[in-house]
Order: C-alpha cells, then sequence, then structure tokens
C-alpha cells in the first residue's frame, strides 16, 4: 500500500510539474507571439505612414509643376506669340522696303516683361538667392522682407561662417522650403505680432527656434491634423522634415508659443 501511495504521490507530481512546465511554455509562445505581431503592426504602420509621407510629397510637387505649367502656358507662351509676330511684320517690311519705322520701344517692352516671367518661374523651382547667397542669408533676407509694421520679425543668426558648408544642394533647397513653410503656417494660423526665428548648432545639429506671441499649437493637435485628409500640407512639410532626417516639436505655454526644428549636419 505505501509503495502504491508513493507511486500515485511521484504520478500526481509528476502530472504537476508537467503542467506548470506546459502552461510555462504556452505563456512562453503566447507572449511571444503577441510581441511579433505587435511589432508587425508598429511596422505596417510606420510602413504606412511613410507612404503617406510619400503621397503627400508626390502630390506637392504635381502641384508645383502644374502651376509652373500653367504659368508657361498661360503667360509666357501668349507672350511670346506676340513677340514673333512683331518680329515677323518687322521682317517683311524689311523684305519688302517698307519705310515704316518698327515699334520697337513695344517690343522690347514685351521681351523684357517675358523675361520677367520667366525669372519668377525659375525663382519657384530655385531660388537665385539660395545659389549665390547661401541659405541662411536668404532666410534673413525674406524674413526681413516678410516683416511690416503689423508684424515684427527678427532673424538671429549664431551660426559660424563655415555653416552654409553644412547641407548639400539639394538640403539646403528642402530646408528653405520647409523654413519658409513654418512661418507661412505661423501668421496664417496663429496670428501673431511677433516672431523671433533664431537658428544655432546643438550636438552635431541646426536648430532653428520659431518663438511667437500667437495662440500657438502643441504635437498632440499637429499629429491629428495629419491624419485628416485637409492635412495635406503638414504631411508634405514633415515629409520634407523626415527626408532631412529632422525632427520637429510644437510647444504654446502661457507667455509664448514656438516650433522647434532639429536638422542634423
Amino acid at each position: 500500500m505505501e509503495d502504491c501511495g508513493e507511486i500515485i504521490w511521484i504520478s500526481t507530481g509528476t502530472f504537476v510539474m508537467t503542467f506548470i512546465a506546459i502552461a510555462i511554455i504556452a505563456f512562453v509562445l503566447y507572449h511571444g507571439h503577441n510581441l511579433r505581431m505587435k511589432k508587425i503592426s508598429d511596422e505596417l504602420q510606420a510602413t504606412q505612414f511613410k507612404k503617406e509621407l510619400y503621397n503627400a510629397l508626390i502630390q506637392t510637387q504635381e502641384n508645383e509643376k502644374l502651376r509652373i505649367a500653367r504659368n508657361l502656358h498661360d503667360e509666357i507662351k501668349p507672350m511670346l506669340f506676340v513677340i514673333n509676330n512683331k518680329l515677323r511684320v518687322y521682317e517683311y517690311n524689311y523684305n519688302n522696303n517698307k519705310n515704316k519705322v518698327p515699334d520697337y520701344a513695344d517690343t522690347i517692352a514685351l521681351v523684357s516683361k517675358t523675361r520677367e516671367m520667366i525669372e519668377n518661374t525659375t525663382h519657384d523651382l530655385v531660388p537665385s538667392f539660395l545659389a549665390n547667397d547661401g541659405l541662411f542669408s536668404t532666410l534673413g533676407f525674406y524674413v526681413k522682407q516678410v516683416s511690416n509694421s503689423s508684424l515684427k520679425i527678427d532673424f538671429k543668426n549664431f551660426l559660424p561662417a563655415e555653416s552654409e558648408h553644412y547641407f548639400s544642394h539639394p538640403q539646403r533647397l528642402q530646408l528653405y522650403r520647409v523654413v519658409l513653410e513654418l512661418l507661412h503656417n505661423i501668421i496664417k494660423h496663429d496670428n501673431p505680432n511677433t516672431i523671433t526665428v533664431s537658428v544655432n548648432t546643438e550636438k552635431g545639429n541646426v536648430v532653428f527656434l520659431f518663438a511667437y506671441n500667437g495662440k500657438g499649437t502643441d504635437d498632440k493637435t499637429i499629429n491629428e491634423l495629419k491624419e485628416k485628409t485637409q492635412g495635406l500640407g503638414l504631411k508634405s512639410l514633415h515629409g520634407r522634415i523626415e527626408l532631412l532626417k529632422g525632427e520637429i516639436h510644437y510647444f504654446s505655454k502661457v507667455d509664448t508659443s514656438g516650433v522647434r526644428l532639429t536638422v542634423p549636419i
């Protein structure tokens, strides 16, 4: 009887240990499965977010192409047509020994106007100041032009002279458009009276700080806006920042609001 009881005790213990082992293995497998599913879910969300950013950038580029095409077709092409006709009249008069004096002044004015239109169109593609004067000088000049009696904007550049070589030309162009878009958004949506844009270096990064006295916003609100269809402009803006491998943060306090843009050198 004692041997029988001992066998039952051993069998019961073995069963309990086996059950515990199976439970542990099941828990580990279940937990591992959940971790893998969470990782897959996070990767899918990240992929979807990148896809949305990419699509927003593509849409913005297509809109810019359409606008430039309209400028060429609706403004510059007709001007060239008129100039061409006037020159043909001059040619005809010359070949037929007409003594009528050509209206050179009118044609020269048309040529000047066409040149101005072409310059405006190409400036939208690659601003001439950006190529000639550098990124930070161009931004300072732009800020000065935007500032007026009802909106005071200061640009404070604390970067060394060699800072113009921190970024490649494509990066400078992207950063130029990002800063202008941020200024535009602040002025349009936050109604400030004063804006201070300062730029400095910090731990291998160039940091832009936009401080102003408008109503401001925060990261949570911006992220919610990006999820909406009307947030295409924000997605494009943040897509440019992601291409620069930068980070952006929005904050709103009692005494001041601001945006902090960090871009690695």
